[in-house]
């Protein structure tokens, strides 16, 4: 056989051989693909679905412990409610409200008085009449609840007020009595925003290839985290028809593309979360094929062969680190999960009933444990501005707990975690020194320059953990009397827990004395000395304390706008400004402020009254002085008030007496007539008021330095 031939043959072998391989190598790569997508579909989903769970047990939790506090249980129940129980409250909702950073907002609906009340950043007031109740979807939902259920997701969408702030939408859930029948039951709602709960499920991971749904048992959905530009709308329906053949995992082709759908249930099956991607790696494998398809076309050799083999290699290897990247961060958000799930544990058994032997969170059981708990100072007012999203501030957490535990013995340390709010909490072998502790606070407050406040228990049972860990987090309150920045212990503060302060009459008396004078610095001593009086005793015992201090003040103030005629925005509900306040302090600095501003109001307003005063006397003697009686006596009938008082203001005012400006304006008036006319100055002085001539020339010449028979020649001669 010819070379030629043999030629032919052989590049017609390897040209078969070649595209059987190229043919065989894209099916196995798109097989390998489709199920890598897939697994990487159901990764992300877990791990979204295990944050969607957790929110839900975190936000059943929280409706939880609302229906039985105490205090949040007047604002639910009863008809009447009054100022205090409604201070405390509404204060009591908001550390709620602050406690889960994906908490938005929490309504309160006491269907006996008709009022909703409110802890929200977007509306303005704290108490509605539900007539009237801005959020109308939420209204609407908490007069008739009948086709929903309890802990069941709503999403619905609320538009605020503010035009600068687009439509919020919300992801609700409602607590009522389920015995109670109809709609008579009074309703909690709390409401969770979608772009926070994206946040919290995706980090730093924007999905790029796809989208996360969430869908209710209506077959509602709501786009919680992904690619916005994913065309997921006009997939939809697609996918919820699959939905509906009740298939878990699946792909399907729309539009000229191929997707994949991965789902699971959450929240207590009353949703389904959903992946969905596009299999953006199909591009890549149509490359390939169009590369075989040119060697097959064309026919090439060994040396096209050998390079195809370096491109499938150097593919394979690029694939293969893909592969090791994706298994580091698989084990990545796997330790996260499990920190997540550790810490998620800890809390459980903190706020829950759950006896020592049916935890796990401790290897070893000691007989005695020491519990710390470390709480960022002006949390709301300063950290959640320096860190506006939810994940900075659980990082910056972190890393402080990370900070203080590296300055303790490792072997010392039992367990730690955090909380959705500013606690971090710590449990300690009791050998751990108290001077121990405090290096270590001022360690992490150097490193990240805020201010801590810690407060360490007693050596405790195991058995006391729960009790003493509610204790403490109320011992943060204390707070407000001691400072920012402290080291409290507990023996410190059950002696001042037992230690009640009642504000002194006459020290209440007299501050209120002085602010009606507007004696402001003895005023001053007086509210320094009953806020000294008031940081020292308990909590409770304070806030009826500035309870009574802030309705005294604003008591004092509307009495100072109301006795000088004056508004200003300086009174009014101080009670609420004083209970949000964290320090003795700020309370100080703000009244101080007040009253400095009172002040000002005050004496600008009557300046302004004396000026019209003034105005007023001038116009009227300027009408009347030619009468022969005229005197200050005219002008204070006139205006109805003490001629004394207006001689007395008039002098202050002008610097010169009424006198003076009476006889300087008739004299004003004889000089122009004299000028002006050929009157007699018998008449010129008749009509000028002046009642004695004689007199008249004695004033006019030592006025005028001549005599008016002088001043009329002089000037009639100078105007000729």
């Amino acid at each position: 056989m010819k070379p030629t031939r043999l030629l032919i043959l052989f590049i017609i072998g390897v040209f078969f051989m070649v595209a059987i391989l190229v043919s065989g190598f894209i099916l196995v790569y798109e097989k390998t693909t489709e199920k890598q997508l897939m697994t990487y579909g159901q990764m992300t989903l877990d791990g979204s679905a295990f944050y969607v769970d957790s929110m839900m047990e975190s936000t059943k939790n929280l409706l939880d412990n609302i229906s039985l506090d105490a205090d949040v249980s007047i604002l639910l129940n009863y008809e009447d409610v009054s100022a205090s129980n409604l201070l405390t409250g509404l204060r009591r909702l908001y550390k709620y409200e602050s406690s889960s950073y994906f908490i938005d907002s929490i309504y309160i609906f006491n269907r006996r008085n008709s009022t909703v009340y409110v802890s929200s950043p977007y509306l303005p007031e704290a108490v509605y009449p539900i007539s009237t109740f801005p959020d109308f979807d939420a209204a609407a939902i908490l007069k008739d609840y009948s086709s929903l259920k309890n802990m069941v997701p709503l999403f619905r969408t609320y538009n605020t007020f503010f035009p600068s702030v687009d439509a919020i939408p919300y992801i609700s859930f409602i607590r009522y009595n389920a015995l109670v029948k109809g709609n008579e039951s009074n309703v909690i709602m709390v409401n969770l925003r979608q772009d926070i709960l994206s946040n919290l499920m995706t980090g730093d991971n924007k999905t790029s290839g796809g989208v996360l749904l969430l869908v209710d048992g209506e077959g509602s959905s709501m786009i919680i985290a992904g690619n916005r530009e994913f065309p997921i709308q006009d997939l939809t329906s697609s996918i919820m028809d699959r939905l509906e053949k009740s298939e878990d995992n699946f792909t399907f082709k729309a539009n000229g593309s191929k997707y994949i759908v991965c789902t699971t249930d959450v929240l207590g099956g009353n949703a389904k979360l959903l992946f969905v991607a596009d299999e953006r790696v199909i591009a890549s494998i149509t490359k390939t094929k169009g590369y075989g398809n040119s060697i097959i076309l064309l026919g090439l050799a060994f040396i096209i062969i050998l390079a195809l083999c370096i491109f499938f290699l150097r593919r394979i290897w690029l694939y293969s680190i893909a592969q090791l990247e994706a298994i580091r961060k698989a084990d990545e958000e796997k330790q996260t999960l499990l920190e997540a799930s550790k810490r998620s544990r800890i809390l459980s058994y903190l706020h829950s009933d759950t006896t020592i032997e049916d935890t796990d969170i401790f290897k070893d059981k000691p007989e005695q444990v020491l519990l710390i708990i470390i709480a960022l100072d002006y949390y709301s007012s300063t950290i959640m501005e320096r860190f506006e999203n939810g994940s900075e501030r659980n990082t910056l957490k972190t890393n402080i707990l990370t900070s203080f535990l590296s300055s303790l013995d490792g072997q010392n340390i039992l367990f730690s975690t955090y909380e959705n709010d500013e606690k971090c909490i710590i449990c300690l072998k009791p050998s751990v020194l108290q001077e121990t502790i405090e290096k270590a606070k001022n360690t992490v407050e150097e490193s990240f320059r805020i201010s801590t406040t810690v407060i360490i228990s007693k050596p405790l049972d195991l058995e006391s953990i729960q009790d003493t860990y509610d204790y403490l987090c109320q011992c943060l309150s204390y707070r407000l009397l001691l400072g920012p920045g402290k080291t409290l212990t507990m023996p410190m503060l059950e002696e001042q827990e037992m230690t009640t302060y009642s504000i002194p009459d006459n020290s209440l008396k007299h501050l209120i004395e002085e602010i009606l004078k507007l004696n402001i610095p003895e005023a001053l001593t007086f509210l320094k000395a009953i806020l000294s009086g008031i940081s020292s005793g308990s909590y409770r015992s304070s806030q009826l304390c500035l309870v009574n201090l802030a309705v005294a003040l604003d008591d004092a103030f509307n009495r100072l706008q109301i006795n000088n005629g004056i508004d200003t925005p300086v009174s009014g509900l101080l009670i609420y400004r004083i209970l949000k306040m964290e320090s003795i302090q700020e309370i100080y600095a703000t009244i101080e402020t007040m009253m400095y501003q009172m002040e000002q109001a005050i004496l600008q307003n009557k300046n302004n009254r004396q000026a019209e005063l003034i105005n007023d006397i001038i116009t009227i003697t300027r009408e009347k002085y030619c009468e022969q009686d005229f005197s200050i006596n005219t002008v204070a009938d006139e205006l109805e008030m003490n001629a004394a008082y207006l001689g007395r203001i008039f002098k202050k005012v002008t610097g010169s007496t009424f006198s003076e400006f009476v006889l300087t304006e008739r004299m004003q008036e004889a000089c122009r007539l004299l000028s002006s006319t050929d009157e007699p100055i018998d008449s010129i002085v008749s009509l000028t008021g002046f009642n004695d001539t004689p007199y008249f020339y004695k004033l006019f010449k030592r006025i005028n330095g001549c005599t008016p028979f002088r001043f009329r020649q002089e000037n009639k001669q100078n105007s000729l």
